[in-house]
């Protein structure tokens, strides 16, 4: 059974956005970053980031809020036009580079949206 330790970032101090799901967490030197999913006033999904601490009591403390969006929805056709949410971080232990798996949606015709999964790259030091 998992014990809860309480909320690590509501997320609602980044402006033009509000509510946040589907985080991620990876660690690197020390650092924890969460990448999560916020929606635009366009009701568009962006992946955004936030570094926080773990305190000796588990309590948590977000130590830098990043304004812009590591990933923002795809350009107009592609199939994540109208948004990108957070799945998965994988590192390549060779190279460093980290591998973002996200599901990418568009609105659909028949169906309110289509959910489709993506793939993007970045390393720690370029977000």
């Amino acid at each position: 059974m998992w014990q809860r330790l309480g909320r690590v970032y509501e997320g609602l101090s980044i402006p033009g956005f509000t509510r946040t799901q589907c985080p991620v967490v990876v660690k690197e030197h020390g650092q924890n970053r969460l990448l999560f999913t916020s929606r635009s006033s366009s009701n568009a999904s962006h992946v955004l980031s936030c570094d926080f601490h773990i305190n000796e009591r588990g309590g948590f403390s977000v130590s830098e809020e990043h304004l812009a969006p590591v990933l923002a929805p795809g350009s107009l056709g592609t199939f994540d036009e109208d948004g990108a949410m957070a799945s998965c971080i994988v590192r390549d232990d060779q190279s460093g580079i980290l591998y973002l798996y996200y599901t990418g949606w568009n609105k659909g015709v028949h169906v309110p949206f289509k959910n489709l999964i993506g793939v993007a790259k970045s390393s720690l030091e370029t977000g």
